[in-house]
């Protein structure tokens, strides 16, 4: 492991993030061990705008139902989900911090999106791949 990678898992590791997400469901009435992929949106989207940033990167990236989208630093696994249940995509995602990929898989499931998010614990950088997709939709870009 990096230094950088210890003090990024060191930085969001340390935090209670399930706990809060179920209390926060619960203040909202919903039943945490049952919520929509919806539901979790104001607390799932670890990203400047939250849900309509994911809404719009998606129409930019033109997905149709059953493409194979890669999302690297997934967090909380958010915008996966959205992915999966909204645009019909399905989603390998990673994250560098064991206990954001921990909480994803769980909330995923919770959801019922399993079948269409897998979730890992990797380093981006240190990932390789033989080749290069043209686009993270796997469209040739539009002049």
């Amino acid at each position: 492991m990096t230094d950088v990678e210890a003090i990024v898992q060191r930085y969001y590791g340390d935090r209670p993030v399930l706990q809060r997400i179920e209390d926060a469901l619960r203040a909202a009435g919903v039943d945490p061990e049952k919520p929509s992929h919806r539901d979790l949106w104001p607390f799932d989207q670890l990203h400047s705008r939250g849900i309509a940033a994911t809404r719009e990167h998606a129409e930019r990236a033109r997905l149709l139902p059953g493409m194979h989208v890669l999302e690297i630093g997934c967090g909380l696994g958010g915008a996966s989900r959205y992915l999966a249940a909204e645009c019909g995509c399905r989603v390998a995602a990673i994250d560098l911090t064991p206990k954001f990929v921990e909480v994803a898989r769980i909330l995923t499931a919770r959801c019922g999106l399993v079948d269409r998010v897998e979730i890992r614990q990797a380093n981006a950088v240190a990932c390789r791949s033989t080749t290069a997709p043209s686009t993270t939709s796997g469209r040739t870009p539009s002049p």
